[in-house]
């Protein structure tokens, strides 16, 4: 019974740390949410595993021109308004997105993901699949990403 309380207790503060997480990122791209949101659109029981360049990348750059078309963005990487190109994406996600994702700084703190052998790793602590967790996680990406698009229309 003690053991539940101090389990539920260690997955509520990893959540609400990977939410503070996602909501420290300066509002400066999707990059790193779509990212994250491609991962959660595995289920609850499977967003965490480890994702590779190599397996997302289409999907990735269908996202990022959707986004791109649908809020009129600009100023996105040039790679994405040609031709898609399996290894121009792969570089870009591990350039960007994967190594902002893996880096710790003052503003986001502790990251819960690493980066081991060309994949995204959530870290251990984090990996809580729970419907809890996954609605958690979506809505501050979706809330990260919504700022986003807001601060560009303006």
């Amino acid at each position: 019974m003690l053991n539940d309380k101090i389990t539920i207790n260690s997955s509520e503060i990893a959540i609400k740390s990977f939410c503070n997480f996602i909501d420290g990122f300066a509002r400066q791209g999707t990059y790193k949410m779509n990212v994250i949101q491609i991962m959660l659109n595995r289920g609850f029981e499977d967003w965490f595993h480890p994702l590779s360049a190599d397996v997302i990348a289409k999907e990735y750059y269908d996202l990022v021109r959707k986004q791109s078309e649908e809020h009129s963005l600009n100023g996105i990487a040039k790679i994405f308004q040609e031709s898609f190109s399996q290894k121009e994406i792969e570089r870009h996600l591990n350039s960007l997105p994967f190594k902002a994702l893996t880096t710790e700084s003052l503003r986001t703190g502790k990251t819960p993901f690493k980066n081991a052998n060309g994949k995204l790793i959530v870290r251990e602590e984090y990996c809580i699949p729970t419907k809890q967790a996954h609605a958690a996680i979506q809505l501050a990406v979706e809330n990260k990403l919504e700022d986003y698009f807001e601060m560009k229309q303006k």
